[in-house]
């Protein structure tokens, strides 16, 4: 015999009061524990404990899990202070008892989460109506996404920024943009993507992201190539701050920042720090500036010389000393998704822009650094992102999915992943990484859970699952070498 669910001879209306209520500040976690009071078979219903008190709200889903794996899931239909009951989408054979545990997420408390992102993440939406003369915009996501007032997004087309748009009126599921066009030959339209702009985890290091619109001569007499970027004064770009610009995911150039606009700026292409020629599209990472030198740092080997000196594209500018220590990473030749750790690099001289430093092989047997190479400033370390599973399984009815990961990973309930499209799909649809919630830790499986606003489902299949680094894989001292009487003091010219 199956126990009753009281609570469902109260009034439907009391499910509302805790509708779009916002988690309170500094809410330490979105999973609750809970555990069933009451089965309905018949009909697929389960009471559980926790109500409204603790921000459970219509549409949470949850979870019952055996040792194996999942025994039943399904999603909060009714909500009163002190209980919830939750439909099943997908049950067990048999009854469940009373006292099963239940991991059930709050969607109010994930909206606050968007500052723990992982690199790479950002919000996207969907433009649903533009006014007539292109001013205004309405948005398909809002305040329970992880919207916030004054929020700056951009629109792109073809990966081409074309119009960026400041949130002006922010409702539950739905907001209004003020938009500000970035080119003269596009205009928003119904359908376009809006993302959050900056990157959250760009943001937190300290840094801004934006993109090439063009490429242009210096003029005025002038050698040199300058880009134009997106971004101004009030986003925090400041006269010779240094970008560095990439192309799916490889370095391309360095820059320096010679004017500052509304709504564009410009930046110098220092020729001998660069490996290519910026383009229209291209990504550009402003570093962080002198008032946030406790961030992490990465600067491209510009020069390689056969006895391992080797000259960075970093120098006082980004607030560098002599005896940093900088770290090189290569991909494994077998499984590109891995990267080795293969030599730290020391500071020995320094100039404005440029510094120069030993490579250090940190085993033996490793590949030399080459031309080009990413050196990350070793303290403060840049935060690793690691593969360390596959999707494998996708449930689209409650955003949840399943993913085969390494059992020697450190992965733990309520960490947050990074999953990066397959090769195929970053081909169709370019580099769109989303983030997803760990609901339970298996041996060799997690269940994951996708908020609102944190990526779509439907385009992760296959995705490869990241995971935050947690412990250093390298030594912190090794041995010093003898440096050469003389070192080069000026950059070279290509």
């Amino acid at each position: 015999m199956t126990n009753p669910i009281p609570i469902l001879i109260l009034s439907p209306l009391l499910a509302l009061s805790a509708f779009g209520q916002t988690a309170p500040a500094g809410a330490p976690s979105p999973i609750l524990d809970t555990k069933v009071v009451g089965f309905d078979e018949a009909n697929g219903l389960l009471a559980l404990e926790g109500g409204s008190a603790k921000d459970v709200t219509l549409g949470d889903p949850f979870w019952l899990f055996s040792e194996t794996g999942i025994l039943a899931d399904g999603l909060i239909y009714l909500t009163t202070e002190r209980q919830c009951v939750g439909r099943l989408t997908n049950r067990p054979s048999g009854t469940i008892p009373p006292g099963q545990s239940v991991i059930l997420i709050r969607k109010t408390r994930t909206t606050s989460l968007r500052d723990r992102w992982p690199r790479g993440v950002t919000m996207h939406g969907l433009l649903t109506e533009v006014s007539p003369g292109h001013a205004n915009a309405r948005l398909n996501i809002g305040r329970s996404y992880g919207l916030r007032p004054n929020d700056n997004l951009i629109i792109r087309r073809k990966g081409i920024p074309i119009s960026r748009g400041r949130i002006v009126d922010l409702q539950e599921n739905a907001a209004t943009l003020s938009l500000q066009p970035l080119v003269r030959n596009a205009l928003p339209e119904p359908g376009d993507v809006a993302e959050l702009w900056p990157r959250p985890a760009d943001r937190r290091l300290g840094r801004i992201n934006s993109w090439v619109l063009d490429v242009q001569p210096v003029g005025e007499g002038r050698q040199g190539q300058q880009v134009i970027i997106v971004g101004t004064a009030a986003d925090g770009l400041t006269l010779d701050r240094t970008v560095d610009i990439f192309r799916n995911g490889r370095y391309i150039a360095c820059a320096s920042i010679n004017h500052v606009s509304a709504p564009l700026s410009t930046a110098l292409i220092k020729d001998s720090m660069s490996a290519g020629t910026p383009m229209a599209g291209d990504e550009v990472i402003a570093r962080p500036s002198l008032s946030t030198l406790d961030a992490p740092l990465s600067v491209a080997v510009f020069r390689v010389d056969e006895d391992g000196y080797c000259l960075l594209a970093g120098g006082e500018d980004d607030g560098l000393q002599v005896g940093d220590k900088f770290i090189i990473r290569h991909q494994e030749p077998s499984e590109p998704t891995i990267w080795q750790d293969i030599a730290e690099l020391t500071i020995t001289k320094l100039n404005q822009d440029f510094s120069g430093a030993y490579a250090y092989p940190l085993q033996a047997n490793l590949p030399p650094v080459t031309l080009w190479d990413l050196a990350d400033r070793l303290e403060p370390r840049q935060p690793q992102w690691r593969p360390i599973g596959i999707l494998t399984e996708s449930r689209v009815e409650n955003s949840a999915g399943i993913a085969d990961i390494d059992p020697r990973s450190s992965l733990q309930n309520g960490d947050i992943v990074r999953l990066a499209p397959s090769a195929h799909q970053d081909a169709e649809m370019g580099r769109v990484y989303a983030a997803a919630l760990v609901v339970h830790r298996f041996p060799d499986r997690i269940v994951l859970y996708m908020p609102p606003g944190w990526g779509n489902p439907l385009t992760m299949k296959d995705a490869r699952i990241d995971s935050l680094e947690k412990t250093m894989l390298y030594p912190l001292a090794l041995p010093q070498r003898q440096a050469p009487a003389t070192q080069p003091t000026t950059a070279p010219s290509r």
